[in-house]
């Protein structure tokens, strides 16, 4: 899944920008956006943003579409928003 990754790397990792819709009919990944000149990943989750819950559930979410460990992926800014920065430890 190369694609869904920003080539840039952090501290041996990867970066990747997301924009979050919560609330959804289903977990999916849909698509890209541009935002500020970076490339946002979007993705929907079901879970509504309440106490992390939605936080919760994209760290779920793409730890199986990736085949990693939950542990391997950290939001490192935007957990109140809607737009977020995760580094990916592969």
């Amino acid at each position: 899944m190369e694609e869904v990754f920003n080539r840039d790397y952090v501290l041996g990792a990867k970066k990747i920008y997301l924009k979050v819709k919560a609330g959804a009919k289903q977990n999916s990944i849909d698509g890209w956006t541009t935002i500020h000149d970076k490339k946002y990943l979007k993705i929907s989750v079901k879970s509504l943003p309440v106490k992390g819950k939605a936080n919760e559930m994209i760290i779920e979410f793409l730890a199986e579409k990736l085949n990693l460990s939950k542990h391997n992926i950290q939001i490192k800014s935007g957990t109140s928003s809607n737009l977020k920065f995760l580094i990916i430890n592969i």
